[in-house]
């Protein structure tokens, strides 16, 4: 599996130094609760709520947002950690956008916007058009699969070139490897 687009490590950072600040808390009480039962195990209950957090916070940060498989399919990382499997000859190309957020700031709770990337996938794929994909990261209607660039590393107009490159040459080397499947023994060179 080769990354092709990372998720927001600075998010995943904060959210890790968080759960480790619970799991040292937790550890400090335990350590100070001088035989106390109460205090020893509201520690304890820390400790181990704030090592949960931290080791799946270190488990999703070394998840892709969106990946490719030599079996030939993108996976997209929208909905936890089992991938949505698409035929890599369906995607069409990758495109940056804009959108909504989630993220909410202001008094008058206004949504921030955020750059996107669209997977488009080819009309004629009908069974294609449409998915389930985890709201906060995405959306999938019509042929296109919106990736919520809040929880992408940082989105520009190289990072989508470089996606583009990618898809661009894994479907070279495809055609290459059928070309080549496709004659006979006896008539290769």
């Amino acid at each position: 599996m080769k990354a092709w687009l990372r998720p927001n490590r600075r998010a995943l950072l904060t959210a890790g130094l968080l759960w480790a600040g619970l799991l040292g808390v937790g550890i400090c009480l335990m350590l100070a609760s001088g035989g106390r039962s109460f205090t020893f195990w509201s520690g304890a209950s820390a400790a181990i709520a704030g090592g949960i957090g931290l080791g799946l916070t270190i488990w999703a940060s070394r998840l892709p947002r969106v990946a490719y498989a030599p079996s030939g399919s993108l996976l997209l990382f929208l909905r936890g950690a089992k991938p949505i499997r698409i035929p890599i000859e369906i995607v069409e190309c990758f495109f940056l956008g804009q959108g909504p957020s989630g993220v909410r700031h202001g008094q008058d709770e206004e949504d921030l916007e955020a750059r996107n990337i669209v997977v488009r996938l080819a009309e004629k794929a009908t069974e294609w058009q449409h998915g389930d994909v985890d709201r906060r990261l995405g959306n999938w209607c019509g042929g296109y699969i919106t990736i919520n660039g809040t929880w992408c590393e940082p989105i520009n107009t190289e990072v989508v070139g470089l996606m583009n490159h990618d898809l661009a040459e894994v479907k070279r080397q495809r055609r290459r490897d059928e070309e080549s499947n496709s004659i006979p023994a006896g008539q290769r060179g």
